[in-house]
């Protein structure tokens, strides 16, 4: 039992705590002689002996974090104080990584609901080409509301009815099955698809294109194969796309930028227009010397000499001799139009081909080791 003056340091102890006074205090009015005291208080247990005949304590089993204090004569591993539960922080929860469209379009759901795109950690229905992925809208049967994909009974009331004018049932699915429908759709006044042919919306007549958005804002005003195209540079240079954006010629059945100011230019001295015959179709070709010159072609390859099938070549070893490619390849020797190592010495001096890659020796126009 404790003496009375054990008794009052032993509320006095008790009375820091409650109040919750630091760790520091308790330690001033810790003396020797009162760990039972304070295992009475605190959760601890006897520790093996140490070196110094002191004793240290742990719970078997516990997770707590041990803490060892003492006074010189004894020590304790505190497993744990009052108010400490109230202090461990929570553990920190792992971030799910986000789905992704793969994910979703791998799952049952996208066949079953069009639930096929990723939006964070839920598959959804983003747009209609998800609801294509059903099995129940494989025959065009199918709307998409409000973020949802719905069969429907009707082809009429179907999404690609009102889109691309397959509004009628043909036994295997929908199709347009009259003019009527392609000019109510709204591909119609969009990109030309206006006239019928074989179950399918498609731009036939030159007033088709002519009338459409497509060829208004984007020179698509021809056309071909059931499309609306830029087959003539006056189409483009007519549009909002050459007074917005400088896509003044016309070229692949788009309007682009012209030669002279496109990458095949700055790239590769391709600066010229097709001839007019080809207008629309033909890619930019080269017209002078000074274009392969002034092109990141010249420099890192050598091909500054327009050739006689309209590119840019090596037109003698001078050329390869200024290019990197000598430099770093050893491919120093103009021939047939391209620059080739022409002999050991080339192979030598390249600074990646032999330095670097030990690539020093000449094989039949390479550089070997």
């Amino acid at each position: 039992m404790l003496r009375s003056a054990d008794y009052h340091w032993g509320i006095m102890v008790r009375s820091v705590f409650e109040v919750g006074e630091s760790w520091v205090v308790l330690r001033r009015l810790w003396l020797g002689g009162r760990v039972a005291a304070l295992c009475a208080l605190w959760s601890c247990a006897a520790a093996p002996p140490t070196e110094s005949g002191s004793h240290s304590v742990s719970a078997a089993g516990s997770t707590a974090v041990e803490e060892k204090v003492s006074d010189g004569k004894s020590t304790v591993t505190v497993l744990s104080r009052p108010g400490d539960e109230r202090r461990k922080p929570k553990p920190a929860v792992g971030a799910t990584p986000p789905l992704t469209d793969e994910v979703c379009q791998q799952r049952p759901a996208c066949a079953e609901r069009g639930l096929c795109a990723a939006s964070g950690q839920d598959c959804v229905a983003r747009s209609y080409a998800d609801c294509e992925r059903m099995t129940a809208c494989a025959s065009g049967k199918c709307a998409f509301t409000a973020g949802q994909c719905q069969p429907v009974p009707d082809c009429k009331d179907a999404h690609e009815c009102g889109v691309r004018g397959r509004c009628q049932n043909d036994g295997a699915g929908c199709v347009a099955g009259a003019v009527e429908d392609c000019r109510g759709a709204t591909l119609c006044p969009s990109d030309g698809l206006c006239s019928l042919a074989d179950g399918v919306c498609v731009a036939q007549l030159p007033g088709d294109c002519r009338r459409a958005a497509a060829c208004l804002k984007q020179g698509r005003c021809s056309p071909r194969s059931g499309a609306c195209v830029a087959l003539r540079d006056n189409e483009c240079r007519r549009s909002e796309g050459c007074r917005r954006d400088g896509k003044c010629s016309a070229r692949g059945g788009t309007c682009v930028k012209s030669c002279r100011e496109s990458e095949a230019c700055a790239n590769g001295g391709r600066c010229g227009e097709p001839p007019a015959a080809r207008a629309g179709e033909a890619s930019c070709i080269v017209v002078s010397d000074q274009d392969c010159q002034k092109a990141a072609i010249c420099a890192e390859l050598g091909h500054c000499s327009m050739g006689l099938a309209r590119r840019c070549e090596a037109g003698d070893d001078v050329e390869c001799r200024r290019s990197r490619l000598c430099r770093e390849q050893g491919r120093c020797t103009a021939t047939r139009g391209r620059c080739w190592p022409g002999s050991k010495a080339e192979c030598e001096q390249s600074t990646v081909a032999c330095k670097r890659e030990g690539r020093c020796n000449h094989d039949a126009g390479r550089c070997v080791r």
